[in-house]
């Protein structure tokens, strides 16, 4: 799931590889549709790439997922066409990035500034959480924008209940310039590792 959730691009060759003994009717691999199904709840669909080597009628809707099909006799031209299409989606995804970071920059409210100007302290792997005392809805009301503009993601929770956050990749950049007050700064291509994840500190 984090490799599926986190890495830059999902490739899932969902070729059919057998057909039922008695309807005929081809099938899929069952564990590369589920995650296909995984992909596509929480990755946009410039960032999957479905691959196939067949005609077969697909049993599911991807009509708005960059899908393509290969001739796996050919080597060659396969990774060849491949090749081609995973620099396209990866130039494609990086130009929807920038977009949104641009966007979500210049669209932060009041509420989502004060509430980012709390983490400040925070390094890029920091899980974080605060327990707000009576009632704060300007907290509450702020965390669900950044959620819905995915600068932060849900991470857990804590033991004693509360939610764990932390910043997204976009995230992490549109907090950091707003900590600097620099202009725009660009989004690196790759996400920052992640391997050190168990030592990461927590803020709460």
């Amino acid at each position: 799931m984090n490799g599926i959730a986190h890495s830059q691009m999902v490739v899932a060759d969902i070729s059919s590889i057998g057909k039922d003994s008695v309807s005929g009717i081809p099938y899929r691999n069952a564990n590369v549709m589920y995650e296909v199904g995984l992909a596509l709840a929480c990755r946009q669909p410039s960032e999957v790439l479905l691959i196939r080597d067949d005609s077969d009628k697909l049993l599911f809707d991807v009509s708005t997922i960059p899908h393509l099909r290969l001739d796996f006799t050919n080597v060659d031209m396969a990774r060849t066409r491949l090749n081609q299409e995973l620099v396209a989606r990866l130039r494609e995804r990086n130009l929807l990035e920038d977009i949104r970071f641009k966007t979500a920059t210049a669209q932060l409210s009041a509420e989502e500034v004060q509430l980012l100007k709390h983490t400040f302290e925070y390094e890029r792997n920091t899980v974080w959480g605060r327990q707000v005392k009576g009632l704060a809805n300007w907290h509450a009301l702020a965390t669900a924008r950044l959620l819905d503009k995915k600068i932060i993601r849900v991470a857990g929770e804590f033991e004693n209940g509360n939610t764990a956050f932390q910043f997204t990749q976009l995230g992490w950049y549109v907090r950091q310039t707003l900590k600097d007050g620099l202009p725009m700064i660009p989004i690196p291509k790759t996400e920052p590792s992640t391997e050190n994840s168990e030592n990461k500190s927590i803020a709460t």
